[in-house]
């Protein structure tokens, strides 16, 4: 299961700056809006399904920075399914939980993460430079990480 880049919308004003990303995943479109405002990032994700049985999925975090940001699965009472409505219940409750785990690992990762794979790479290319040559420069030089006030 793959999350696709559908398209990208920009807007600057008042020296904040505003982004849309859409993406698709089997079912569900997927909608990430980022607003900048002084600095500080607020991440908005909503998550829509669009076949039948497909659960909704929320985007959680925690404002404090407390837990880890997370996706949840909602749950739907269907009343009485025959067989047939069932399989496709079960088959949609599947997909949502494959969706839910491309998203975690899409947009979840928590800093600390995000500065241990940050130094794999700067080691990586660093080693290409020098004693290997691959590189005249490593580009992950211009890698910074954001702000500890950024919320994902």
């Amino acid at each position: 299961m793959e999350l696709v880049f559908v398209k990208e919308m920009k807007k600057e004003k008042d020296g904040n700056t505003f982004s849309r990303r859409d993406y698709t995943i089997s079912n569900y479109k997927v909608i990430v809006e980022d607003a900048c405002y002084g600095g500080d990032l607020c991440r908005s994700i909503n998550v829509r399904a669009t076949g039948s049985y497909l659960p909704p999925i929320y985007f959680e975090e925690d404002y404090l920075g407390l837990e880890k940001p997370s996706f949840k699965i909602g749950t739907v009472s269907y009343g009485s399914l025959n067989q047939d409505e069932f399989k496709a219940f079960l088959t949609a409750q599947q997909t949502a939980l494959e969706v839910a785990e491309v998203l975690t690992r899409e947009f979840c990762y928590s800093r600390n993460t995000l500065a241990v794979l940050k130094g794999i790479l700067t080691g990586c290319l660093s080693y290409a430079v020098q004693p290997l040559g691959y590189l005249k420069h490593s580009p992950a030089l211009y890698l910074k990480l954001p702000s500890s006030n950024v919320k994902n």
